[in-house]
């Protein structure tokens, strides 16, 4: 099981970096709205767009929020996905790695 400070999200926008951000508590917000924990600045992102929640068991899952654009995850459209070292969360024109 990971620990808070093993895993984080390498965000991108196409090829640019944006910055790291370290996976912590149980429970993350990714959306456009400067009120949330994981802010991504684009019109194409809802206010409040994807949750990044940890289970008991201390795995990661990431759930769209019914979002006006959607989820991806290895660029497949998805609800819900629990998430494994590699996987690539797409938001509009970011991605969003899960790396340790």
């Amino acid at each position: 099981m990971a620990t808070d400070t093993d895993v984080f999200l390498r965000i991108h926008r196409g090829e640019e970096h944006i910055r790291d951000v370290p996976l912590e508590g149980n429970k993350m917000i990714i959306g456009r709205s400067l009120k949330v924990e994981i802010t991504l600045e684009s019109d194409g992102v809802s206010r409040k767009h994807a949750e990044l929640a940890r289970d008991s068991a201390g795995n990661w899952w990431v759930r769209d929020l019914y979002s006006a654009n959607g989820t991806k995850v290895n660029r497949e459209q998805t609800m819900e996905h629990k998430l494994d070292i590699g996987d690539v969360i797409e938001i509009e024109d970011f991605s969003l790695l899960y790396r340790m």
